[in-house]
């Protein structure tokens, strides 16, 4: 570990590299990268081969990323400090694969979890601050559906509130301007022996979404969706936990 040999990671968070499932040679973008594992992650599973674009905009986590990488020997990892909202899509129109992996409250992650005795006023403020992420992460997996040859995009949070799994997937599928429009990947296609699935309400199959319950699941709380494009051949995915 002190050498970069492995990297520790809770095994639900390992989840989103699984499913984004980037080829060998390929080029990927990690849209909130800090502090790195998810890109290490894809790092290893590209088998060093191809690029990971990784994306940070705050300049302390960013030099966190690049640490991390490069003690994991990521070679096919470059860092790049700056906000993923404004990067231009159609520079990187070499992207295959994007993993969006947004702030949330963190509200799955056991030593964060809630303790059922909330004041009104904690209540409230937990409220005001998902309003707001929630709100983030929207324009963050829209921006991710702009990269005109993308054909894979995962979306994942170590969140378990709906306001940040479910409903932004549905506004962002529904609101969506892409031409072929993206969709859900099918269960088929998403750790289909995974038991636990997305709340129902919101998408209209809801198996296609991964959840990962805190209490249950014997690991952290998380939610992960795949989306592809709309395209006879494959369309675009998009996948949440």
């Amino acid at each position: 570990y002190l050498n970069g040999a492995f990297i520790i990671q809770d095994k639900s968070s390992c989840f989103a590299a699984h499913v984004l499932a980037p080829e060998p040679g390929s080029t990927v973008v990690d849209a909130c990268a800090a502090p790195g594992n998810k890109s290490s992650h894809a790092a290893a599973i590209m088998e060093g081969t191809g690029k990971i674009y990784s994306f940070e905009r705050d300049k302390a986590r960013f030099n966190t990323l690049k640490q991390m990488t490069k003690k994991g020997g990521c070679k096919n990892v470059f860092p790049i400090c700056d906000d993923f909202l404004r990067v231009d899509t159609e520079k990187y129109r070499d992207v295959d694969y994007v993993l969006v992996d947004p702030s949330c409250t963190g509200s799955g992650i056991r030593s964060r979890g809630t303790t059922g005795e909330e004041s009104t006023e904690a209540e409230a403020a937990d409220y005001e601050r998902r309003s707001k992420l929630s709100g983030f992460q929207i324009k963050i997996l829209a921006h991710a559906l702009k990269f005109p040859n993308a054909h894979r995009v995962v979306y994942s949070t170590c969140s378990i509130h709906e306001a940040e799994n479910e409903r932004v997937v549905h506004r962002v599928l529904q609101e969506q301007r892409v031409n072929p429009p993206w969709k859900l990947a099918p269960r088929s296609r998403v750790m289909p022996e995974w038991p636990r699935r997305g709340n129902p309400g919101y998408v209209e199959d809801f198996g296609c979404l991964i959840r990962v319950d805190p209490n249950e699941d014997g690991c952290n709380g998380f939610f992960v969706t795949v989306t592809f494009p709309g395209r006879s051949d494959s369309g675009y995915y998009l996948l949440y936990g």
